[in-house]
Formats: C-alpha cells, sequence, structure tokens
C-alpha cells in the first residue's frame, strides 16, 4: 500500500488527514489521563486486553490476507519470523 499522499494525490488532502488523525489521538490521551486517572488496574487491565483483542482482529482480517498475495510472499514471511523472533526476545529480556 502506497503513502496516504499516494492514495489521494493531494498533498493539501493528505496533511488534513493526518492532522485530524493526530487531534483524535491528542484527545483520547487527555481522556485517558484525566478521565481515567482513578481508574482501578484491573479496568485498564481489561481494556488493554480488549484493544489487543482488536488489533488480533484487524490483523488477521485485514493485513494477513494483503501480504498473502503471490507477489508479496516472501514480505509477508519475512515480516512474520521477524515479528516472532521480536516477541521471543522481547518475553525472554522482560
Amino acid at each position: 500500500m502506497d503513502s496516504l499522499y499516494g492514495l489521494t494525490k493531494k498533498r493539501i488532502k493528505s496533511f488534513i488527514i493526518v492532522t485530524v488523525t493526530i487531534g483524535f489521538e491528542l484527545l483520547g490521551f487527555i481522556f485517558g489521563y484525566y478521565v481515567l486517572k482513578g481508574t482501578s488496574l484491573d479496568l485498564l487491565g481489561a481494556s488493554l486486553a480488549l484493544v489487543a483483542g482488536f488489533m488480533t482482529y484487524i490483523s488477521v482480517e485485514e493485513l494477513i490476507p494483503a501480504a498473502q498475495i503471490k507477489q508479496n510472499l516472501k514480505t509477508g514471511l519475512t515480516g512474520l519470523i521477524l515479528g516472532a523472533g521480536c516477541a521471543l526476545l522481547i518475553s525472554l529480556l522482560g
């Protein structure tokens, strides 16, 4: 997949989309910091597990099938092997 500019072919439109996306991330951070400040660790752990489940679903449904196009087979396999290796390394060091 190309960059956002490659998809829209307009610099201003790409800039606005990226800026709005960053704005929502900033609002999410502010919400999480101030509103969820006194929340129990159990609720925070459950919400992180829920988000991890969402990201796993997105990976399985969207990203993995896109990487299995015959032209990108080696890239997908390389990414899978490197990702598994990094996860193993992090678990051993942590």
